[in-house]
């Protein structure tokens, strides 16, 4: 079983290291062409950092429950993926099956 604190530092972390990256680019900034490549490069490097700092926030702010029920949800989207795929490779072996058997 996962220890609580644990998880939640991994989370406190990685919003500190995106609070660097911020910093980072906001240091850079001046030196910053806005029109040109360096502009979309600092517009995009700054919402990578706000999407980390946003889902690490979330993850600290989520309740166990909701945490639980998270949890069930991947695992039946992981079963579901599982299933299509076994289904995919079985209607591949059937084909290829009536394709021999057929000749």
């Amino acid at each position: 079983m996962k220890k609580k604190g644990k998880g939640k530092l991994k989370h406190f972390m990685y919003i500190l290291i995106a609070a660097g990256m911020l910093f980072y680019a906001f240091a850079a900034v001046d030196s910053a062409e806005w029109g040109g490549a360096g502009g979309v490069f600092w517009f995009m490097w700054l919402a990578f950092a706000i999407v980390i700092i946003a889902a690490n926030a979330n993850m600290l702010l989520l309740t166990e429950e909701k945490r639980e029920a998270l949890s069930h949800v991947k695992r039946a989207k992981v079963l579901r993926r599982e299933q299509a795929a076994i289904n995919f490779v079985n209607r591949q072996v059937e084909k290829k099956a009536r394709k021999i058997r057929g000749h």
